[in-house]
This record gives structure tokens, sequence and C-alpha cells, in this order.
């Protein structure tokens, strides 16, 4: 993830009264403790939605909110870092072991706490700049866990069966 790239389309994308900015001071030292990268780190700390703030389908929290999540321990005790919530409720969540920090979706309707949170997840981006890019271009994104998944078994098919249908000349 690009500390620069995100924070500038966190800017860019968000909704008229979005305010983006410092975290208090305990939701700063909340942030500083969690075994993330340095990069996402500070852009939860100094360039995070302050309220509520909905950036494509996804509604980001702002970290006062991320830290009260239901389940939080049991779901950063998978390595998962909830940041927002899909319509459907399904929790939109970075993957901060992953080199360019995945993100994608836990489904609600299957988790309900412990530490199982990575059996309902479903990586959706390749990072959280990739997912923001991809709302600026005004591309599909997916919005909860099973819309991310039959849109990856889309691709997946799309990229593995060419589509070459016969060309008729006239």
């Amino acid at each position: 993830m690009s500390l620069s790239i995100a924070r500038n389309l966190i800017y860019h994308l968000a909704e008229d009264g979005c305010e983006i900015g410092h975290a208090a001071k305990r939701d700063i030292a909340w942030v500083e403790n969690l075994p993330i990268t340095v990069d996402l780190k500070r852009l939860l700390q100094w360039y995070w939605p302050l309220k509520s703030c909905q950036i494509g389908p996804i509604t980001f929290g702002p970290v006062s909110d991320i830290s009260k999540f239901p389940w939080i321990d049991g779901i950063l005790e998978c390595d998962l870092l909830p940041v927002g919530l899909g319509p459907s409720g399904d929790w939109f969540v970075c993957d901060p072991t992953t080199t360019d920090c995945n993100i994608g979706f836990i489904n609600h309707e299957k988790y309900g706490g412990g530490n199982d949170a990575r059996r309902h997840y479903q990586a959706t981006f390749r990072s959280l700049d990739s997912y923001l890019h991809s709302v600026d271009l005004g591309r599909y994104v997916p919005g909860d866990y099973y819309d991310a998944c039959d849109y990856l078994r889309f691709l997946k098919k799309e990229s593995a069966q060419p589509f070459l249908p016969p060309i008729h000349d006239e």
C-alpha cells in the first residue's frame, strides 16, 4: 500500500462533509500498537475519516469506531484489521500479512467471533489503493463477501477462457 496514493485518493473521493484528519490521541496510540505496516499506521492516524464516510459502496469508520468493532480482538488475532463495512454489514478488512496489505470482506453472517475470522475472509483487492483507484475510475467494485466471491470467479473465468467469436465480414 502506498501512503501517498491512498491518502490522496481518500481526500479526492470522500463525500462532501467528510472530514479527514488526525485521529484522537488515544486512537493514535491504539493504532501505533497494531502489528501493521508503518504506512497503514500513518494513514489511519493522520489521513483517515474522522466520522463514518462512504467511498464507493464501503462505509469507512473512524479509528475510534474501528477500535470498538464487534469482535475486534478475535479479528486482530487473525491478523486482519477492519476498516469499514459493506452495505450488507460485511466487514471490509485489511490483511497486513500480505505484501500490499490485501483488502477484502469477512462474511458477517458466518463469523460469530473467535479466532477463525480468516475462514470467513475473502481477499478482494490487492491493496486499499487498488480499491480506491477502482472507485475513482468508476469501475464496478464488490460491496460484500458474496459479491466478491462471484466477481473473483468471473475474473478467473474471463482470464482463463479467451473469447474469440468468428468474424463475419460483410
